[in-house]
């Protein structure tokens, strides 16, 4: 995931869906924090036309995510396995 973090081509948006006092906690720079039980209300902020990039603790939360933007018309939607129990790069406290 941190390549395409990194990458110059293509539009990609990143989500991390754990709850807010989770993300505090510790998180990857440039995830926007909107957590899976006010993710209906929020989807205004994701643009459709990106790739939707999800991450969670540990890739349930997420997947989840994926199946309600999915139904929601999303199509582009990369869920990261392992989630942040997996994560190996840095995370801002």
């Amino acid at each position: 995931m941190g390549e395409l973090m990194t990458e110059q081509h293509g539009n990609y948006f990143f989500i991390d869906v754990r709850e807010s006092n989770e993300y505090i906690e510790g998180h990857i720079d440039g995830m926007v924090n909107i957590p899976l039980s006010t993710l209906g209300e929020h989807t205004d902020l994701i643009p459709k036309g990106d790739t939707i990039v999800i991450i969670c603790r540990s890739g349930n939360r997420s997947f989840q995510a994926a199946n309600i933007l999915k139904d929601l018309g999303y199509q582009d939607l990369v869920n990261v396995k392992g989630g942040m129990l997996t994560w190996e790069g840095e995370v801002i406290k």
